[in-house]
C-alpha cells in the first residue's frame, strides 16, 4: 500500500504508479524467457570480415578520425557494492576463521596483488595498524572493514569507477584513469582531443571531477593531447522499485521507497 509520501516521491523521479505496479507483477510472476532458435555462429546470425576488409576498416577509421569529434561513451554509474557481496557476508559472521578456498580466504591470502594495497597498507598505517601483523593474529575483519567502511578506503560507498584496478609497478589507476588512457589509444579526434563522457550517479559526479582534475595535466602530457570529459547521470524515471523476499516494496530506515538504478538500456537518452 503507497502513502501520501510514496506518491509524492514517485511524482519527483517521473514514475508512475502504473510502472511500479507493472514492476512488481513481473517480480511476483517472473519474466519471460527469450524463445532461442539456436545459436549465432560465423555465417548464421554473425558477419566476420576477412582479414583484409578489417584493416580497410581500420584505416578507414584512422583517416576520418582525426578531423571528427569521436566520442567515448562509459556508462560508470554502477556501485561497486556487489564486487564485494562475499567480503560482506564474512564481515556478518560471527567467527573470523576464513578457509582457504572461500572468497575472504583467496581475498586475504592474495591481499598484495590487489591494486589498492599499497593505500589500504597506508590506511592501518594512519592508525597504527600494521597489515602483516593483523594478518598474522588473524584478524581479517578489521582489514576487510578498513577496505570496505569510510574509515578506510570506503570502496563500499563508491562507483567501480573510483576504484583502484590496476597496478603498474607501485602505480596503480582507476577504472577512470584507464578509461583515459583508453581513449588515448583509440579515441582521438580532431584538434588532438579525446571527448569522453560518463554516466555517474548524482552524488558520485563531483568525486569524478575532482579525480580528472587532480591527474589531467599527468594524462595530457603523457599522452601529448587534450581531454575533454562530461558527465550526464541516469534519469530516476529508469529507477526499478526493490522489494523484499516476499515481494512486497522494499522501505529504508525512515520507511520510504528503496529504488535501484536500472541496466544499460536506461542510458539510452544520455
Amino acid at each position: 500500500m503507497l502513502t501520501r509520501n510514496d506518491y509524492r516521491d514517485l511524482e519527483k523521479r517521473g514514475i508512475s504508479v502504473e510502472n511500479i505496479e507493472e514492476q512488481i507483477k513481473c517480480f511476483k510472476e517472473g519474466f519471460p524467457f527469450l524463445p532461442i532458435a539456436r545459436p549465432a555462429v560465423p555465417g548464421d546470425g554473425i558477419l566476420k570480415p576477412r582479414e583484409e576488409t578489417l584493416n580497410d576498416f581500420i584505416q578507414l577509421y584512422d583517416s576520418k578520425s582525426v578531423n571528427e569529434k569521436v566520442l567515448k561513451f562509459v556508462p560508470a554509474s554502477g556501485a561497486a557494492t556487489r564486487m564485494f557481496k562475499d567480503l560482506y557476508a564474512f564481515a556478518e559472521k560471527d567467527e573470523n576463521e576464513i578457509k582457504p578456498e572461500d572468497s575472504a580466504g583467496i581475498f586475504i591470502n592474495r591481499l598484495k596483488e590487489f591494486a589498492f594495497y599499497i593505500d589500504l597498507k597506508s590506511s592501518l598505517v594512519k592508525k597504527g595498524l600494521d597489515i602483516e601483523s593483523l594478518i598474522a593474529s588473524g584478524e581479517y575483519k578489521k582489514i576487510i572493514g578498513m577496505v570496505l567502511d569510510n574509515e578506510g578506503l570506503g570502496y563500499s560507498n563508491l562507483p567501480k569507477g573510483l576504484l583502484l584496478f590496476h597496478r603498474y609497478g607501485e602505480k596503480s589507476r582507476t577504472a577512470f584513469e584507464e578509461h583515459l588512457t583508453e581513449g588515448a589509444l583509440y579515441c582521438r579526434g580532431g584538434g588532438d582531443t579525446v571527448r569522453i563522457h560518463l554516466t555517474v550517479s548524482p552524488e558520485h559526479q563531483e568525486k569524478f571531477e575532482k579525480l580528472f582534475q587532480k591527474v589531467k595535466k599527468e594524462y595530457e602530457k603523457k599522452f601529448e593531447l587534450k581531454f575533454k570529459v562530461s558527465f550526464s547521470c541516469q534519469k530516476p524515471s529508469t529507477d526499478t522499485i526493490s522489494v523484499d523476499p516476499d515481494n512486497n516494496p522494499f522501505r529504508d530506515m525512515k520507511g520510504r521507497l528503496v529504488f535501484r538504478p536500472g541496466g544499460h538500456g536506461a542510458l539510452l537518452e544520455n
